[in-house]
This record gives structure tokens, sequence and C-alpha cells, in this order.
């Protein structure tokens, strides 16, 4: 059974697909990805402008298979490391 936490995280993902997946095909492409960033960041009152670079190196993290898009899991993964956990 899992945790408390990881239910918590993959509730959390499953609103991350609602809000950015636009065209529900299961995974965030690099636009889809940049504006769930962009919005994180405002939420947490921080400058949403960030470099082409910067967000490339951001979303290499997330690519775990680099195949140009983030699957759940690998949002799971990126936000568990995030956590420390």
């Amino acid at each position: 059974m899992k945790n408390e936490l990881e239910q918590v995280i993959d509730q959390y993902i499953l609103d991350i697909w609602k809000c950015f997946d636009d065209d529900n095909n299961g995974t965030l492409d690099k636009s889809e990805t940049k504006d769930f960033i962009k919005k994180m960041l405002e939420e947490v009152n921080e400058d949403p402008d960030f470099s082409d670079a910067e967000f490339e190196k951001c979303f290499r993290e997330f690519d775990e298979d680099s195949n140009g898009t983030i699957s759940r899991t690998e949002m799971k993964n990126f936000i568990m490391r995030i956590c420390g956990l």
C-alpha cells in the first residue's frame, strides 16, 4: 500500500495533467512543461521568466529517457527527488 506522501504526490500529478496536458496524450511536451514551470514559479512568488537555456536544463532533468516528453513517472521521480525521497 502506498504511503500517504506518495498518495498526495500521485494526486498532485493527476492535477498537473488535468491542467497542463492540453492535447490529452498522457505526457507533457516542452510547451506544456514550460507552462507548468511558469505557473509553479508564480505560485511561490518567483519570477516566472527564465531563459531558454535554463528551461532546457530543467527539462533534461525531468526527461529521464530523453524522448522529448515528460511522463507521469518522470514527474513523480522529479518531485520525489526535490522532496529528498
